[in-house]
């Protein structure tokens, strides 16, 4: 029997219709997004706005967390900033330039508190004498940061606000930024374990996993034993019985780079010109520390303020990296991961001391990450940012040290380590958004209409896995 040609070709065309519904669907349930806590699709997300975040700071001694600080209040397009805390040596000056520079910025809707003190996990000193903010370099920064002028009001008591604030919240999906010391985050999950829970994903700068010269080759063996202030605190933390957290990213210092030449240009630019409040605040904020510096004998960031010209350039942007690693796994759909991430099973922190200061005395007390010998295997390639990895490993199942097999069992945690850039262009492609989001020239809004997003553009994925 022979079937007429227009019933052929409507067949045709219904098959081929169902063949482009399925395929669409297909590509549509492979699209990856960032689910902070499983909770939330990303149309959810749109719906929801942009993800509500904590900055943790040792603000006051580092000129890198004052342009952190810009870079996170201009980018509100993929994050709401309702909190910052201070921590380490001097969390009452910080909090205070802090609230003074959220008030000339005019974000006064954000809050801002002192939280724990001191740990040396970063806030690092060479020797138990010299701290890390002279007299003098305090008493030039608190006259600056009380100028008269509008400024944030500050909470005494930043744990238990940040706690207030989190059980009020309706949203389980909350980020947790860290550059700083690690008290104030340990002290929040140990007394407000309900208010944690409401955190999902933790971000933090610091870690060494990669091998210098300039640094002593030691196999570590760590046990309970050989941890100090700061790894304990860390290391709680990722405790898989504690910890709040799903995912764990971690941005380590060797990804840091100055901003320099035209990306330092644009901020100048807005600053000089006072079109921008955050350029303009960061740029005031990075003369009068840099002068500070520069001015004082015994400070020991004399050296970075000597060795950095606001007029020119800043030092490396430690906290910047870690905030633009984030924004790496929350920005357009059209764009590429420039960060080679790795995944790791467990990661712990050991603290050196003794005879490895007494060798290497430029060496900060601060923790050096290790990971665990069980998962012995070394990824297949590196970024020319860490061209080996360190040999230090822990053994994972020495009493009083959590197996971190467990850690991804029990709470199905993962954590993520940027160890360098997927291309060169892709660092250019880093830097200069990350310099057009502090100068507030980054495309993010024409009237009603969304602008071409500036990034590198999207292609195969880049992720690496650590297994």
């Amino acid at each position: 029997m022979k079937i007429p040609k227009t019933k052929i070709i409507i067949q045709l065309l219904l098959t081929l219709s169902t063949i482009v519904r399925q395929s669409l669907a297909d590509s549509s349930s492979k699209t990856k997004h960032l689910h902070l806590r499983g909770s939330y699709s990303h149309k959810d997300h749109s719906r929801l706005g942009p993800k509500p975040l904590i900055y943790d700071t040792d603000y006051g001694a580092f000129i890198d967390n004052i342009f952190a600080l810009g870079l996170l209040e201009n980018s509100h397009d993929l994050i709401d900033l309702r909190y910052v805390v201070t921590s380490g040596d001097y969390a009452d000056l910080g909090s205070s330039c802090v609230g003074k520079y959220l008030g000339v910025t005019e974000r006064l809707d954000i809050r801002v508190g002192k939280g724990e003190g001191s740990t040396r996990l970063l806030n690092s000193t060479l020797n138990e004498g010299n701290k890390t903010i002279s007299t003098n370099v305090t008493s030039t920064l608190n006259e600056f940061c009380n100028q008269d002028g509008p400024k944030a009001e500050v909470d005494k008591d930043g744990v238990e606000e940040v706690a207030a604030m989190l059980e009020r919240s309706d949203r389980d999906d909350w980020v947790y930024l860290l550059v700083g010391g690690a008290s104030t985050l340990k002290t929040l999950i140990q007394n407000h374990p309900v208010a944690a829970s409401k955190l999902s994903t933790l971000v933090v700068m610091a870690g060494d996993w990669c091998e210098y010269k300039k640094y002593p080759k030691l196999d570590v063996k760590s046990d309970a034993e050989t941890d100090r202030a700061g790894s304990d605190e860390m290391n709680f933390i990722l405790n898989s019985e504690k910890s709040p957290f799903e995912l764990v990213y971690f941005a380590p210092t060797d990804i840091a780079d100055k901003l320099k030449g035209h990306d330092y240009k644009k901020v100048l630019r807005e600053a000089r010109r006072k079109t921008d409040l955050v350029a303009e605040a960061s740029y005031d904020f990075y003369k009068a520390l840099s002068k500070a510096s520069r001015d004082d004998q015994d400070f020991l960031m004399k050296l970075e303020a000597e060795s950095y010209n606001p007029s020119f350039e800043t030092p490396p942007m430690f906290g910047a990296c870690a905030v633009m690693l984030l924004f790496q796994f929350l920005d357009h759909k059209s764009c590429r991961d420039r960060l080679s991430v790795y995944e790791f099973e467990g990661i712990r922190f050991n603290e050196r001391k003794g005879e490895v200061l007494n060798t290497f005395t430029d060496i900060p007390r601060a923790a050096f990450s290790l990971s665990p010998e069980v998962f012995g295997k070394r990824p297949r390639s590196l970024p020319p940012e860490c061209p080996f990895l360190r040999v230090d490993e822990y053994e994972s199942k020495v009493k009083h040290i959590l197996d971190p097999v467990n850690l991804r069992v029990e709470k199905k945690a993962s954590f993520h380590v940027a160890l360098g850039f997927v291309t060169h262009l892709a660092k250019e492609s880093f830097y200069a958004e990350m310099a057009e989001r502090m100068a507030g020239t980054y495309p993010i809004m024409k009237g009603k209409k969304a602008m071409t997003v500036k990034c590198y553009k999207k292609g195969k994925s880049f992720f690496k896995t650590y297994l």
